[in-house]
């Protein structure tokens, strides 16, 4: 199994309520199976020489994927399995299964679907959200839900 973690936009360090689990995952998973996929660092858009990249990876201690397409695109989550497909046949780990950790449903959510995998969608970590985008996807996720009630 591999792991990804996602950091705030523009921040080189964790929330502190993260820090734990965080260290836990490095610990199971090994530092080399815990990616960052961000839509700022490690991209060529937002990061053309990966300076943010770097420095993310000096503070967590874990790799930060150097991507050209953002979450939540196909193209996006084809990075990622490309990645994730080199360090299983490196490994010789058969099958690995990916989980996403994301605050973010329109995107970390929605890729993780994209790619089969696991996606865990964390809410109030940040002291500044995105208020209006926060409360769209929470009424969103509660049509689909109710939606999904009615088909059952």
């Amino acid at each position: 199994m591999a792991c990804g973690f996602q950091t705030l936009p523009h921040e080189d360090k964790l929330v502190p309520i993260l820090s734990p689990a965080f260290s836990q995952a490095l610990k199971v998973f090994t530092p080399q199976r815990v990616v960052i996929v961000s839509n700022s660092s490690g991209t060529t858009s937002e990061d053309p020489g990966f300076i943010e990249a770097q420095s993310v990876e000096r503070e967590l201690r874990c790799h930060v994927l150097r991507h050209n397409h953002k979450k939540p695109t196909k193209a996006c989550a084809s990075e990622i399995a490309i990645y994730f497909t080199h360090l299983s046949a490196a490994s010789s780990a058969p099958g690995l299964r990916l989980v996403l950790i994301g605050d973010r449903l329109l995107t970390d959510m929605l890729l993780a679907n994209e790619m089969g995998a696991y996606g865990i969608w964390t809410t109030h970590l940040w002291e500044r959200e995105a208020l209006l985008l926060r409360a769209f996807e929470r009424g969103l996720l509660a049509v689909v839900r109710g939606w999904r009630a009615l088909w059952r």
